[in-house]
């Protein structure tokens, strides 16, 4: 089964959103790499009510597991754009799942294939 998301949601634009510093709503169809859980989830200061509020914010976002697919994207990207493991992770999600990638990263911005 695949699931429809129109938007990716790189780490950063999820942080901006729970700190209520968004200008705009995030969109419907929303997906998260399963990186950026890890990001937020591995955040050093964060309690145990914070994990709670967390994963209540998440539980109406899809993760992406690691497929073969973005295994390889992520590889391609790391080595023609030398980007962190991480955001090849992200950006090979929204490549390989046709979505539009929400990120504040301005290297990631600059990708030619991302939208």
């Amino acid at each position: 089964m695949r699931i429809r998301n129109n938007y990716i949601a790189d780490t950063n634009i999820l942080i901006f959103h729970f700190d209520d510093k968004l200008a705009d709503e995030m969109p419907p169809l929303l997906g998260i790499s399963i990186i950026s859980e890890i990001e937020l989830f591995a955040y050093p200061d964060l309690n145990e009510d914070g994990k709670q509020k967390l994963k209540s914010a998440l539980v109406d976002i899809y993760s992406f597991p690691l497929s073969e697919n973005i295994k390889e994207q992520a590889i391609q990207l790391r080595q023609t754009h030398k980007l962190k493991i991480p955001d090849a992770i992200i950006c090979a999600t929204a490549l390989v799942n046709n979505a539009t990638l929400l990120t504040n990263d301005k290297q990631l911005l600059k990708l030619p294939r991302l939208r």
